[in-house]
């Protein structure tokens, strides 16, 4: 214990680092809780907490610390809250028919074959619900965009519906995230837009439009083909023309991450424009004696990676980056260190008051586990690695720098490995090595030919470095696909659990904040994360919210599938979340050898427990007398059907929307994306004053 607490107060210049971690820590409880706290209990607990905090400095170190911790976990809850409600909007109660929506195009994404338009609502000719949302996204075929640009006021007939809840119980929740995007429907449009003019207020977006246009353009006149296509990617972050296939092929590799825009990108322009600056200004000898030419390279920097974000959509994980690549620039003007854990901390504590919501996402949580890791590394090993290469002469860079990449690339792929668990359930497994080939020609081609090409477009200059750019894109393609094509490159598993990666991100950060000895504990805390993943129950059944699509799970792990022509979207969320690489639809695999099938419906038996699954009420009588679980997707009156210990009919899908059914020893187990009780802004309780058995009168059916 005494050891413990030398090392703490030794370590007392690193407490500050862990003010983002809290924060996000606080924001994390609110956006996962199941029910709406009291609206201002993170502030009645930060300040039952900060206040003592602050008598107790220079007295008991260690007390005062642990209150400011306390404190910035409530101030992130707090933080959070008001977000939430600071986003509120309208939400569509349900689905429409068709209906007329007018309204001002704020955003144009070309997704291949189709387009997603995001509208400003005026109105909603044809609706006439309490509820009109502000603002509504439809897909579109992309032949039917025609000459639309970002900007107009537009009306174009759709059919909408609500945000889409959770594909399965614990699931990515698509409502919370169109709550901060501030998105009250989406749904998918019917014939042409019409263009009714152009809307002053959006001048500046509608100008950016323009030119994010233009340059795609030019980007494909210059460049052909499926390589043209991945360089509008990289410089305009419009990836609608992106082919499924090549998509597929970067994910598989591990280079995906070279088609988002993020701070691979934004560091590559802002540190070709630095060394371009520098390197201009110290062919003069004055310059380079008597003014300060770094700090002006690094303020040209800054405006250039600027414009690339303006360029490229101003999208978050580009806005997060460009923060982190601000900062790093803002450390040099100003001769601070510019690469240190301080700075990230600075950097993740500023997102986090801009954007709370964002700890709960992939890309918070990738991007800043990939620098964190980087720099804890760097900051303990950076002057060794540098001097393990000093005896080998002219040898020494290159031999550096294939080192420095592949050292990268290990610790980035370790440190984002649990996210991309997490979230995907899919890895790369051979990831380091197309990262080993594939990021030098990114980092030296690509994107110094893409920044040099954009600045020559008003010169017509541009085609010679897009060329140059289009083949650097070529290889990356091949090394992609090539991988890609291995049946190493890539395997599937069930999602890494909340608590499992939420108990590895605690470790990892103890590693890589602390300097002492004791930082060796948090392998502990990782190694006891992994360990969770074993213990996660895996359900058996899987049905989803139209009970159109039921997955029964296997004896070997696989899941058997009543159908593979409807829901696909269903179907690809669980093979992602649950492992399934083998997808196996009607008979004779399904139901799978414990169950068995007839005309109106199948029984499946395990455990002792026999569960019906039925598609016709003619097997009502039958499977009511015998079933321990009835699943149905139609209405089924309980005082007609007692037998079952529980029904999961048309109504339970439609109040608590797709459930799963794990048949253990020990009893029956049922979850549900909205289990009673549960209710947030953006999924208000399902079951609040509605009545368990269904009634007889036909108007329940129009609830």
């Amino acid at each position: 214990m005494i050891g413990f607490r030398e090392s703490w107060l030794k370590d007392r210049e690193r407490w500050l680092l862990w003010t983002p971690v809290f924060l996000g820590a606080g924001a994390a409880a609110y956006l996962t809780a199941g029910q709406e706290p009291w609206p201002w209990i993170g502030g009645a607990v930060g300040l039952s907490a900060v206040i003592p905090s602050l008598f107790l400095r220079g007295r008991d170190e260690t007390f005062a610390a642990t209150l400011a911790a306390i404190a910035l976990f409530a101030l992130g809850f707090q933080l959070a809250a008001y977000r939430s409600e600071s986003v509120a909007g309208p939400v569509l109660e349900h689905r429409t028919g068709a209906v007329e929506v007018i309204g001002i195009l704020r955003d144009l994404e070309n997704r291949g074959a189709r387009a997603r338009l995001t509208i400003a609502v005026e109105g909603i000719e044809g609706w006439f619900g309490t509820s009109v949302p502000d603002t509504v996204r439809v897909t579109i075929a992309d032949r039917s965009v025609g000459d639309i640009a970002v900007g107009d006021r537009m009306a174009v007939r759709a059919v909408l519906r609500p945000p889409g809840r959770a594909t399965h119980p614990h699931g990515f929740d698509f409502r919370r995230w169109a709550w901060f995007k501030q998105l009250g429907a989406t749904g998918y449009a019917i014939g042409t837009p019409q263009v009714l003019g152009i809307s002053e207020e959006l001048s500046l977006q509608t100008g950016l439009h323009a030119v994010r246009r233009s340059i795609a353009a030019r980007i494909r006149a210059a460049v052909p083909g499926e390589a043209g296509d991945v360089a509008v990617a990289v410089i305009t972050g419009d990836r609608g023309g992106v082919s499924e296939d090549t998509l597929n092929a970067m994910r598989d590799s591990g280079l995906a991450h070279l088609l988002a825009i993020s701070g691979l990108h934004l560091g590559l322009v802002a540190a070709t424009i630095f060394f371009l600056v520098r390197m201009l200004c110290a062919l003069s000898e004055s310059l380079a004696l008597y003014h300060p030419i770094k700090k002006w390279a690094a303020g040209a920097a800054l405006l250039g990676s600027f414009a690339y974000l303006l360029i490229s959509g101003g999208t978050v994980p580009t806005v997060r980056a460009f923060i982190m690549t601000g900062l790093v620039l803002l450390a040099v003007m100003f001769d601070r260190q510019a690469i240190s854990m301080r700075l990230v901390a600075v950097a993740a504590t500023v997102v986090l008051l801009l954007r709370p919501e964002s700890v709960i996402g992939p890309g918070f949580q990738m991007s800043f586990a990939a620098v964190v890791a980087l720099v804890a590394v760097y900051e303990t090993y950076g002057k060794r690695f540098h001097g393990a290469f000093e005896g080998l002469g002219h040898a020494a860079g290159p031999v550096r720098y294939a080192a420095g990449v592949l050292l990268t690339t290990l610790i980035a792929t370790c440190a984002t490995l649990p996210f991309v668990w997490h979230h995907f359930g899919r890895i790369a497994t051979l990831g380091i090595l197309s990262n080993l080939l594939a990021v030098p020609l990114m980092a030296f081609l690509i994107m110094p030919m893409a920044l040099i090409g954009v600045v020559a477009m008003p010169f017509g200059l541009e085609g010679p470095f897009l060329g140059i750019m289009g083949w650097g894109i070529e290889q990356v393609l091949w090394i992609a696909r090539m991988v890609a094509a291995w049946d190493a490159a890539h395997a599937s598993f069930p999602t890494l659990s909340g608590t499992a990666v939420a108990t590895i991100a605690f470790g990892g950060l103890w590693l890589a904040l602390w300097r002492e000895h004791w930082r060796i504990f948090g392998i502990a805390f990782v190694l006891l994360g992994v360990l969770l993943f074993p213990l996660r129950q895996m359900p058996d059944i899987l049905i989803s919210e139209s009970g159109r699509l039921v997955a029964v799970r296997q004896q070997n792990g696989d899941f058997s599938f009543s159908t593979t022509r409807k829901e696909s979207f269903v179907r690809d969320s669980w093979s992602g979340s649950f492992g399934i690489e083998n997808v196996a639809a009607g008979a004779p695999s399904w139901p799978g050898p414990a169950g068995r099938c007839d005309s109106l419906g199948c029984t499946v038996t395990r455990n002792g427990t026999i569960v019906a699954i039925t598609w016709d009420p003619r097997s009502l009588a039958a499977d009511c007398r015998r079933a321990d679980v009835l699943i149905a997707g139609f209405p089924v009156r309980r005082q007609a059907c007692t037998g079952p210990e529980r029904v999961i009919d048309f109504f339970a899908l439609r109040r608590g929307g797709a459930h799963s059914v794990a048949l253990e020893q020990d009893g029956l187990r049922v979850d549900m994306v909205d289990p009673p009780g549960r209710s947030r802004p953006w999924a208000p309780d399902p079951w609040e004053d509605v009545p368990w058995a269904v009634p007889d009168q036909p108007d329940y059916w129009e609830d």
